[in-house]
């Protein structure tokens, strides 16, 4: 018994290290691909190729529905990343991963899981008539084709369908499912209005439950993920997923905005002025009949973007095209914008890098409204920290707009500022940026204070960022210091475990060097972690030894005669 104890605590001393469990055997393919159309259709977002068109590169290739894109040019595999590769001009190379072989078994009639039993908390589950329920055959017939059934880009959908996919057994599917349906009764209301003349194509709403019928759950698997429910509108071969709050309201107006035109010609000032009431947006000035191939693209540029901004083509001598520059060129009108020009041929590529770059602000105001769109943006961030209430931090605050207005023309970074005295400012930093903030030992029960003013940068969808005390001075903020401060190991924190460990030291080295308190508490802390551990092995010690001695008690000894 006294082994078996030693055994598990010695387990327990070690469980800091991390077993990383085999993945499946499977299949990996290396192809190299062309620019330009790859022959196949994908769940983009998530690299699952879900056609193959015979003749096409993925054929040739031997690619097959069901592989999954993981890498690209030795890249970890973003929508966004094989966008910029199939718009350029020099081929990539493409990893494949391919899941083993699973024989299928005979088909069986096994019996429909049952529905769970109401809850009276819950509203009730509505008789569908405007939102089609589906199963997987359905789903085949009415989403899979529709989108995806033709090789024409030309050729109109008769609708764009959105898909709910949901289980029995979730609390937040039973809510969403009356709001869902409400939202579809929403948009055939719109739709058969005479008001509303200029759609082309309407969404249409549908639902698949993933534990219902057979067959659901393999869908499900390829479109979904461990959280329901699960809102995407399916077109033009991509896919775009609901993360709103789920309310009718805001399923029908998502709807509308995903499935309009990518693209609205303009050829008036009255259209440009119109135009401008709704915000942002980006100009293409070109002939659409002699520049198909770039409006073409506009359009595909357009859709990467369609949930968030607007894009429209201007007419060559018309009334809307007098301010702008001469014919094929773009320009963006908003509030605050300061677009710079696009430098070099408009390929998909470069035209995606000058939007996401060109709708922000020269130097934007950092919130939790803007924070995501400026870390999906592609370009490191790089933001001032200061106080409003602070007379010589805002003074401060404004010499850095001054040099990150110079700075901005290098087109490497966004430059952003974000008020602490702003509570939900501070609330949003201390959850996405928790070193900004240390504790103070002289506080009451360790209060976080966040050092101001000073500079952090970020980037990227999983927050990557970098904080230091050696930051970039502001006063003498340039390029190359920039550069410096994100090449700098120790300032980068992103979702590893070594930044996890490397953020507990610089926590707990500030807490130490703050203050006298906070070096007292460490000592302290650091003495009773140490005695702690010392007693748990002087207790695993002896209980070892004990069961030894019993064990030796336990042997019969020889007697002499």
């Amino acid at each position: 018994m006294g082994r078996l104890l030693c055994f598990f605590g010695g387990a327990f001393l070690i469980t800091w290290a991390v077993a990383k469990p085999e993945a499946d055997a499977g299949t990996v393919l290396t192809v190299t691909l062309q620019p330009g159309k790859l022959g196949i259709g994908a769940e983009w977002e998530g690299g699952y190729v879900t056609r193959v068109d015979k003749g096409g590169q993925g054929d040739s290739n031997g690619i097959k529905v069901g592989d999954r894109i993981t890498k690209i040019d030795g890249k970890t595999y973003t929508e966004r990343l094989i966008d910029k590769r199939i718009g350029g001009e020099v081929p990539f190379e493409v990893v494949i991963y391919r899941r083993p072989h699973v024989p299928t078994p005979e088909p069986t009639q096994t019996p429909q899981r049952p529905r769970p039993a109401h809850d009276p908390a819950d509203p009730p589950r509505p008789d569908f008539k405007y939102a089609t329920e589906l199963d997987s055959k359905m789903f085949q017939d009415m989403v899979y084709k529709v989108t995806n059934g033709t090789d024409s880009t030309d050729k109109m959908p008769p609708y764009y369908p959105i898909v709910m996919f949901h289980m029995a057994w979730c609390k937040h599917c039973r809510h969403a499912l009356p709001e869902f349906e409400s939202a579809a009764k929403m948009v055939d209301e719109q739709k058969n209005s005479s008001s509303v003349k200029n759609k082309q194509t309407w969404p249409k709403f549908f639902l698949l439950e993933c534990d219902g019928a057979a067959g659901n759950k393999d869908v499900c698997d390829m479109y979904g993920s461990t959280s329901y429910p699960i809102i995407r509108i399916f077109r033009d071969r991509r896919s775009y997923n609901f993360n709103r709050p789920r309310m009718a309201q805001t399923f029908a107006w998502w709807a509308l905005q995903v499935t309009r035109p990518p693209v609205v010609q303009l050829s008036s000032s009255q259209d440009v002025a119109l135009f401008e009431k709704r915000g942002l947006f980006f100009q293409l000035h070109a002939d659409v009949n002699k520049d198909q191939e770039l409006v073409k693209t506009w359009a595909e540029v357009s859709l990467d973007n369609i949930e968030e901004l607007n894009f429209v083509v201007v007419k060559p001598g018309s009334t809307a095209a007098k301010t702008l520059p001469p014919a094929p060129s773009v320009s963006a009108k908003g509030d605050g914008v300061e677009p710079l020009p696009l430098e070099g041929a408009m390929t998909r590529e470069s035209l995606s890098e000058w939007v996401s770059f060109n709708q922000f602000k020269p130097v934007t105001e950092l919130s939790y409204y803007t924070e995501g769109a400026m870390a999906r943006a592609g370009f490191p961030v790089i933001a001032f920290l200061y106080d409003a209430n602070n007379g010589k931090e805002v003074k401060a605050m404004e010499e850095f707009m001054v040099k990150a207005k110079e700075l901005r023309k290098s087109r490497q970074y966004l430059f952003a500022t974000v008020d602490l005295a702003n509570s939900e400012n501070r609330d949003f930093l201390e959850y996405s940026f928790p070193l900004l903030f240390e504790m103070n030992a002289m506080g009451p029960i360790f209060p976080k204070t966040a050092a101001t003013p000073r500079i952090f940068a970020f980037q990227g969808k999983d927050l990557t960022y970098w904080e230091s005390p050696s930051q970039p001075d502001p006063a003498v903020l340039s390029v190359e210091s920039i550069a410096a401060f994100l090449a700098d190991s120790w300032a980068r924190q992103d979702n590893s475990y070594a930044s996890g460990a490397k953020a507990k030291g610089k926590t707990v080295m500030r807490l130490a060097s703050g203050s006298i308190a906070g070096l007292i508490f460490t000592i302290v802390a650091t003495l009773v972690l140490s005695a702690f551990c010392y007693g748990c092995l002087s207790c695993l010690k002896a209980i070892c030894a004990s069961d030894d001695d019993a064990d030796d008690s336990d042997t019969p000894v020889k007697k002499n005669n």
